[in-house]
């Protein structure tokens, strides 16, 4: 996850970093990113992401139910796989991979 994360007038917040996953993985992965400030919290976006050994770049914009101001916070993105049984159910995600650290929010 990048250390900046941008807020736009009407609120709309977007995070944005890199990831990379093998090709290995059978099951749908996504990209997932929370923003923390203040005692409130807010998770954004869900991006399929593609795993092909490369490194590829991720954006998640969405406008929260709640307000966030410029200055210090906390964020974290998750790398999560949704493996299917043979019926295309799906069962317990798996994590791949989870980065965490302190963000600062500007105004985009």
């Amino acid at each position: 996850m990048d250390s900046t994360v941008w807020v736009a007038e009407d609120g709309t917040l977007t995070l944005s970093g890199t990831y990379r996953c093998s090709a290995d993985h059978v099951g749908t992965v996504l990209v997932g990113g929370n923003v923390a400030q203040a005692g409130r919290h807010s998770s954004i976006g869900g991006t399929v992401a593609t795993c092909d050994g490369r490194t590829h770049t991720w954006r998640n914009t969405e406008q929260p139910y709640i307000t966030f101001v410029p200055g210090p916070a906390s964020g974290d993105a998750t790398l999560l796989e949704l493996r299917h049984d043979d019926d295309l159910i799906p069962v317990l995600p798996n994590i791949l991979a989870h980065d965490a650290r302190d963000v600062v929010i500007q105004r985009a």
